[in-house]
């Protein structure tokens, strides 16, 4: 009876097309009656498919968690892996069945499609992780790609920004405003670190040392790094915090008053669910912003208003009034919050746009390009490409390649070494240029 039962759920399973999973021994019943020996290879197929899905999904769990890889490049070994797994389902191999010669084949269909050399090699790259994780974990014997050779790529030289470009581009943002002090301290910061946009976009207040001269950058995985600034870097820097960051964290601040803000009615007390606060007082004319003298927010009970208090900071906010509980003056040459000058803790955004918001990686590139736009230059160049700059600079004038690749935050010489190629380029020309016979 239990036997039938099993057969007959089997079977409305398989019929339904629902997607249940049917244990093996379901799937055998059910073969066996009907005498349909390919509902059983079907199902073996589907789970295999969810075998690799899964084990694929756990390996980007694995680069995402233990490894601390980044997001961009967790998302690019997802996408590799998916078309790995695409094209195990179209052949339906299973991932025990997968060999040597299978993979040649995955080569073969990706060459067949027109792939690029260097996209053939990032997947094959990827699968390569993969399975070395899986042999590692235990889950498969042999890593089929242990004799597999991926395409050889021709190396392709970094595009710089050329040096007197640079200088166009350095010199052409006007600094007499805030989000122009910022864009120069941005600039300059971007070639005389060589850091990558992602780098400066999650760049903090305490990872620059005016002092030390350097700034400290988390590189891909987390990775910490220490690189020197030049004085004007650092001049540029300071201005940034000390006279434009602040007001534009007060943008900030100023555009969340401005939702408290608003006309409120003659002397109402204030209550528990007022936006005034518990149970202070509303004023004489009960407005809330708008210059009321005793009007309070908050718990601290003060007044916003021309040399009112706001919070329990007990600050006025106004020219030369302070504003929460750091005490920092806001207004010329003024500072905002517990950070003293810079307008916030150091563990607070370095880079902040005119509405006093964190400056993700897309805003940066978004303002490398206006200044580019500005300075009548390519508007296809890229921040990365500075950063190629950066490094082009430091061979040809007789850095190292362990500095250059210290401050670059490599994981492999190699990798730096393509600046090798860039500065011999750059001597054969300089060779044609001056040799009497070139």
């Amino acid at each position: 009876m239990a036997h039938s039962s099993k057969v007959g759920a089997a079977s409305d399973a398989m019929a339904a097309g629902n997607g249940v999973d049917v244990d093996n021994e379901s799937m055998v019943a059910v073969a066996k009656q009907h005498g349909d020996k390919s509902a059983l290879a079907l199902n073996k197929t589907a789970r295999e498919v969810m075998c690799l899905q899964g084990r694929i999904e756990a390996f980007l769990a694995v680069l995402a968690g233990e490894r601390r890889y980044s997001e961009h490049t967790v998302r690019a070994y997802a996408g590799d892996l998916g078309a790995f797994q695409a094209w195990c389902e179209r052949c339906g191999l299973a991932l025990a069945k997968i060999d040597h010669r299978k993979m040649r084949g995955f080569l073969a269909e990706m060459d067949a499609a027109h792939y690029s050399r260097s996209t053939i090699n990032r997947r094959i790259s990827a699968v390569r992780g993969f399975f070395a994780w899986l042999v590692e974990t235990g889950q498969v014997a042999d890593d089929p790609l242990s004799i597999v050779l991926a395409p050889k790529v021709l190396p392709v030289l970094p595009r710089l920004v050329a040096r007197d470009d640079l200088d166009m581009l350095l010199d052409t943002v006007v600094a007499t405003t805030p989000e122009g002090l910022r864009d120069q301290a941005f600039l300059e910061l971007l070639y005389a670190s060589g850091a990558r946009i992602s780098e400066l976009a999650a760049l903090r207040i305490g990872d620059f040392d005016a002092t030390a001269q350097q700034l400290r950058l988390f590189g891909k995985g987390g990775k910490q790094r220490l690189v020197p600034l030049h004085p004007l870097a650092v001049y540029r820097a300071k201005e940034y915090l000390e006279h434009s960051r602040p007001e534009l964290a007060a943008a900030a601040k100023l555009d969340s008053l401005g939702s408290l803000s608003g006309p409120g009615g003659p002397g109402d007390p204030g209550g528990p669910g007022d936006s005034n606060g518990p149970g202070g007082p509303s004023g004489s004319d009960g407005s809330l912003g708008s210059g009321g003298s005793g009007g309070s927010l908050g718990s601290g009970g003060g007044s916003l208003g021309p040399g009112g208090s706001l919070g329990p900071g007990g600050g006025s906010l106004g020219p030369g009034g302070s504003l929460g509980p750091g005490g920092g003056s806001l207004g010329p040459g003024g500072s905002l919050g517990p950070g003293g000058p810079s307008g916030g803790s150091n563990d607070a955004p370095f880079f902040l746009s005119k509405r006093g918001k964190a400056m993700s990686p897309d805003s940066l590139r978004k303002l490398f390009k206006r200044c580019l736009v500005a300075a009548s230059l390519d508007s296809s160049l890229s921040p990365h490409a500075v950063r190629h700059s950066f490094a082009t600079d430091l061979v040809e004038g007789g850095a190292d390649l362990r500095s250059v690749q210290e401050m670059l935050g490599h994981a492999s010489l190699e990798t730096t070494q393509v600046y090798t190629h860039l500065s011999i380029a750059h001597l054969k020309e300089s060779h044609r240029l001056a040799h009497p016979r070139g």
